[in-house]
């Protein structure tokens, strides 16, 4: 009887050693688990830190790239108010232009009536000084101013 115990002792001492063997091999398995959840976490909090990192430089490029469209707009307001300023000017100094030509032919004609005025007074005195040649008395004094 005694080995039958023993063997049962000793079967019974086989299956607590199986038993731990599993134990431990479920222990092993979930401590790996446990190795690559915590391995995952730390990838995916980096993964995270990076796409948060990636959403702030984003962030700041897209306020950069609006603040740099905003000055641009006002740059352009600043062109187009300029512009209108420009044609405006060039508006004004067309009319001016416009009443300058004008003036300019109004005194070309009185100028070419003076010179033709000019003229005619010219030719009238040339010929009185003609006229009063062709009858001045031999000492050169005009017809009839003499006694005779």
């Amino acid at each position: 009887m005694s080995d039958k115990v023993n063997d049962d002792k000793g079967q019974v001492a086989l299956e607590d050693a199986e038993e731990w063997r599993r134990r431990g091999e479920v222990q092993r398995r979930r401590s790996e688990g446990q190795r690559e959840t915590a391995e995952a976490r730390r990838e995916a909090t980096a993964a995270g830190q990076v796409n948060a990192e990636a959403e702030r430089t984003a962030n700041e490029d897209q306020r950069r790239i609006n603040e740099e469209l905003r000055a641009t707009a006002e740059e352009v307001r600043a062109a187009a108010e300029v512009a209108r300023a420009a044609a405006a000017e060039a508006v004004a100094a067309r009319e001016e232009t416009r009443k300058l030509a004008e003036e300019v032919r109004q005194l070309t004609e009185q100028l070419r009536a003076r010179d033709a005025d000019e003229r005619g007074a010219a030719d009238e005195q040339r010929q009185i000084r003609e006229e009063m040649r062709r009858t001045a008395t031999p000492d050169g004094f005009p017809p009839g101013s003499v006694d005779d």
